[in-house]
């Protein structure tokens, strides 16, 4: 009789310690999203953007804007960029898009979002005011958030130079690093990395590489934020779209007295440029059968786009926060 009770016990406590092995004591993330706020209210729209991954049993909402262009001075020596008046990124009512900032930040600790993404190009230019604005406006929100590199976030029109290793500049990034920054959710990671560089090509630094490679080897799913969006095969629409609409991947703008300065589209083979060795090597991981990516999120092109890098690799294009326009990432596991 003795036997069997302790047997009985035995038995017992390997199923509870099985069960504690299979996530006891881990709880299940739940969202504080609170969709009672809407965005309408605020003065913005936002398109719901669906992400499943397997395995992911919480579920999470992010709200993800991109190209805000935002300015937060007045001044008229902007180069060839001309002054702030006619320089200025306005929706549809006629609001330069330094006043709608304060409505996306209000807007998602409202709405209690799981963290704030930017897909890049939150300012237009790399001022002294609009950096430093722009890191003020940030650090009021009440959520973790990604600030990724774009185009025009460090760029001086009137030097034609960038200022991506002045200190103040780099204290809106996660750890002070514009290459490569990320965020543990715990059950997946986002991570945002930089893909622009200052000869206005879509490349990929070693350092940004090493970053990528380093969490790709954690072995957890990963949304990826870029700001110029990535070419597969599986986006040929999209790129055909641009060659159509401007001719060449590589658009040419013509600088005044420093030339014309180059603007690639895409970042990919066969996008008007050739790609660096490190920029190869992060394309053959990313898109690798076995790649952790589950998701793309980029901006960069003022308009909106989605469909599948790979089999298993989403990408969607935000359409530009200057017109007031957004998207909430919902991520949950695979039914």
């Amino acid at each position: 009789m003795g036997n069997t009770k302790s047997r009985k016990r035995a038995v017992i406590l390997i199923l509870i310690s099985a069960l504690c092995l299979s996530g006891c004591g881990k709880e299940v993330h739940e969202t504080a999203f609170t969709d009672s706020v809407a965005p309408e209210d605020y003065g913005l729209e936002m398109e719901t953007v669906p992400i499943s991954v397997d395995g992911v049993k919480g579920s999470y909402t992010f709200l993800y804007m991109t190209d805000d262009q935002a300015i937060f001075e007045n001044r008229d020596d902007l180069g060839w960029f001309g002054n702030t008046e006619t320089r200025a990124f306005r929706d549809d009512a006629g609001i330069p898009s330094g006043e709608n900032i304060e409505h996306w930040i209000q807007y998602a600790n409202d709405s209690k979002v799981d963290a704030f993404l930017t897909g890049g190009d939150m300012i237009d230019y790399g001022s002294t005011e609009n950096i430093q604005t722009v890191q003020k406006k940030m650090s009021e929100l009440t959520m973790p958030y990604l600030y990724t590199y774009g185009n025009h976030d460090s760029y001086i029109p009137w030097e034609n130079t960038f200022v991506d290793t002045d200190e103040t500049f780099l204290k809106v990034f996660k750890d002070n690093n514009c290459e490569f920054q990320s965020l543990d959710m715990g059950e997946f990671y986002v991570a945002s990395i930089r893909d622009y560089q200052v000869d206005g090509f879509a490349q990929i630094s070693a350092e940004a590489l090493e970053g990528f490679q380093s969490l790709y080897k954690k072995g957890k799913p990963i949304i990826l934020i870029c700001h110029v969006p990535i070419y597969t095969a599986g986006a040929e629409d999209l790129r055909k779209t641009l060659q159509n609409e401007y001719g060449e991947l590589v658009v040419q703008d013509d600088a005044g007295d420093f030339g014309t300065v180059n603007k690639s589209l895409l970042l990919g083979e066969d996008c008007g440029y050739e790609l660096t060795p490190e920029t190869e090597e992060f394309l053959n991981l990313l898109t690798a059968d076995d790649s952790p990516v589950v998701a793309v999120l980029a901006g960069h092109l003022h308009s909106g786009w989605s469909g599948n890098l790979t089999d298993h690799i989403y990408e969607y294009v935000g359409k530009p926060a200057f017109l007031n326009q957004g998207a909430l990432v919902k991520v949950q596991g695979s039914e």
